[in-house]
């Protein structure tokens, strides 16, 4: 089967649907099916792609239904042979339906992040029943959310949680003392990490937040900040505001991910907004104990109290007060974290993300006529 991630994006930067798209067409290559990226050239999914050897098109991205935009997805979808295409953003589904009848094949699956993608207005329901063939969201907070729109809850949204390669996340595959001596951490300090970007969503003036007030208490502790973005200035401002001085490491943007993740003693997500963050997995898969804000998709795989801990969304104190049961506790830490492990294990895979998504695949071409499965073209 052949499938294309159409995405629009433009940034350098990009998110958690960008990742799933790219760990997605990665693992359906490994598993004997064609895949393909389908975005703009400079944008910094693209360039990972590229980066990855996945097959990239470049394509063109205008108003609705622009003409070379149109003929140009229409070319890629004849000439890869395309099943099955995986949409980022409503304008891009309709092109993509457009291009799909035209040509005679392909199945339109729009993927939907935050909350706040549809809209009760007429062109959101003419989408979503004219343009879209499945809906997919990666929580099934988010799915309740979108089926509070009536017209939604037709049965077309499916959740495809994401999954993380634990061969890879492995604790007992990486040097945790050799991480801390690289990112310039004393061996024996507590060290509390995030990762994401440096954006206000993030929550991370949160974190510093509650830093601040643990200063006292946790004095030998150090803060690693993960990741880069508009933020970093105000938030590295915030830090010598509350005078944690060179208590918090902010070490850019990095793809080391399982080493990083082994420097660390706790992990924590303090976003305003989230879906199923990918850091988490990350980090549960790395067996580090989590203190995380409820936000979408967090409950459905940390349990509160056993894997980790879940807080109100922008409660510092109980941010500051769970971080301090950890940081005082070095057994429920270890506990803690092989919990953590122990659930990634069972559901939240890079081979259970895969079935998932193939189990969607089958659904939408059951009684379609095969093609033999071809390599996508560059």
């Amino acid at each position: 089967m052949n499938v294309l991630f159409y995405n629009p994006n433009r940034s350098l930067g990009f998110g958690g649907i960008e990742h799933w798209m790219l760990d997605v067409a990665a693992g359906l290559i490994a598993r004997g099916h064609g895949a393909a990226v389908y975005g703009r050239r400079a944008a910094g999914w693209f360039r990972e792609a590229a980066a990855r050897d996945l097959p990239c098109t470049a394509g063109f991205f205008g108003v609705d239904f622009h003409p070379f935009a149109l003929g140009r997805l229409c070319g890629t979808l004849r000439r890869q042979a395309v099943d099955v295409v995986f949409v980022k953003g409503k304008k891009g589904a309709r092109l993509a339906a457009t291009a799909a009848r035209l040509v005679g094949r392909g199945r339109v699956v729009l993927v939907l992040g935050i909350e706040g993608e549809l809209r009760d207005r007429t062109i959101d329901r003419w989408t979503w029943r004219y343009a879209v063939d499945r809906g997919m969201v990666l929580a099934e907070e988010a799915k309740a959310w979108y089926e509070r729109l009536p017209w939604v809850a037709d049965g077309k949204l499916r959740v495809l949680f994401k999954g993380v390669d634990i061969s890879i996340l492995d604790p007992a595959r990486v040097d945790g003392a050799a991480s801390r001596r690289t990112l310039g951490l004393p061996p024996d300090a507590l060290v509390v990490g995030t990762v994401g970007r440096l954006v206000w969503q993030k929550g991370h003036a949160h974190l510093l937040a509650a830093a601040g007030r643990l200063a006292g208490a946790l004095p030998g502790a150090r803060y690693l900040v993960v990741g880069a973005g508009e933020e970093e200035q105000r938030l590295r401002a915030q830090a010598q505001q509350a005078g944690l001085g060179d208590r918090v490491v902010f070490a850019g943007y990095r793809q080391d991910i399982p080493a990083l993740m082994a420097a660390m003693d706790i992990f924590v997500l303090p976003s305003r907004r989230e879906n199923m963050p990918q850091a988490l997995l990350e980090a549960m898969a790395m067996a580090r104990p989590i203190v995380s804000t409820a936000s979408i998709g967090v409950r459905e795989v940390v349990e509160d109290g056993v894997t980790g801990f879940v807080v109100p969304l922008g409660d510092v104190d109980a941010l500051a007060d769970r971080l301090m049961a950890l940081a005082r506790d070095a057994e429920l830490r270890e506990r803690m974290g092989a919990g953590a492990r122990a659930r990634i294990r069972n559901g939240f895979t890079r081979d259970d993300m895969l079935m998932r998504v193939e189990g969607l695949l089958g659904e939408l071409t059951a009684g379609a006529n095969r093609r033999p499965v071809q390599p996508m073209a560059s």
